[in-house]
This record gives structure tokens, sequence and C-alpha cells, in this order.
């Protein structure tokens, strides 16, 4: 099945593009927003949206639709990635965490009779994840110092 979500290369671009400091952090970083990214696009393919009520939360991270905390399977795609890879090759690494997580997902959220939707603008998160809407990749080049204003000085 073919499908115009965006979801997972906006994943993997955000985890290349995190403020991770070392490859497993961002590996991590993109197989739990992979997770969560699958586990919704289940959802949506089956016709069953997956909102809840955001305000019962009790985590910035709930699961589902994101892994559990001790998860087996993440902890598996985790160390196979950190086996294959090294610190050298990180968005090879990012990609494959990433689809393997992505694809965890799926299958569980093809079993999930519902959960909560993270964010606050559901709406606006379902028209991103049909590939109707245009987005871009661009990665926020860094403010420049400025420079210190001359004082003028007076005619006198």
């Amino acid at each position: 099945m073919l499908t115009q979500n965006p979801s997972l290369v906006m994943t993997i671009w955000g985890a290349a593009t995190s403020d991770a400091e070392t490859l497993k952090s961002a590996v991590l970083h993109a197989a739990v927003h992979a997770w969560y990214e699958g586990h919704i696009e289940a959802h949506t393919v089956n016709g069953q949206p997956a909102i809840g009520d955001a305000s019962k939360l009790t985590s910035s991270l709930p699961s589902p639709p994101f892994p559990p905390p001790d998860s087996e399977e993440l902890g598996e795609i985790l160390a196979e990635v950190e086996d294959r890879y090294d610190d050298d090759v990180v968005m090879g690494a990012i990609a494959h965490a990433a689809g393997m997580a992505w694809a965890a997902g799926f299958r569980t959220g093809e079993k999930c009779r519902g959960c909560s939707w993270r964010g606050t603008d559901p709406e606006l998160a379902a028209e991103m994840r049909s590939g109707r809407m245009t987005l871009m990749l661009v990665e926020d080049e860094p403010e420049q110092p400025k420079k210190p204003r001359r004082r003028q000085r007076s005619k006198r």
C-alpha cells in the first residue's frame, strides 16, 4: 500500500536536525516518534481516528500511540541499529530505526481500539498526514550575532 503521508520523512528529518548530542539519542528520538506515526497511520488507513481526550493525558509520550517505555521490540530495534552502524553513519542509522519503528507502530495501531492523540490541533495534524498540505524541510539558520552599531559623531 502506498501512502502520501509524509510523517516518516518528517520524523527522520526531525531526528537528524534535533539537538541530540549522540547517535544513540538521535536514533531513540527517531524510533519513538516513528512508532507513534506508524500507529496513527494504521488508525487512519483503517478509518479509525485515534483522536482521544488530550486533556486526560498523564504523559507527554502516552502509550499507545507511543511505544511503552519497557517495549522489548523497541529495545531490539535500538540494539540492531547500534550493532549495524558506526557513529559516522548518522542518517542511515536514523532512517533504519525510523523505518523499523514505524512498522512496529503500525502493527500495534492495527490492533488498537483507540488512544489519545498528541498535540493541541488534531485537525491540522490530520491534514498534514493526508499529504494534501505542502510541507517543506528546512533547517533554521543559526542567528548571526548582531554587530554593534557605531556611534555617529555629532557635527560641531
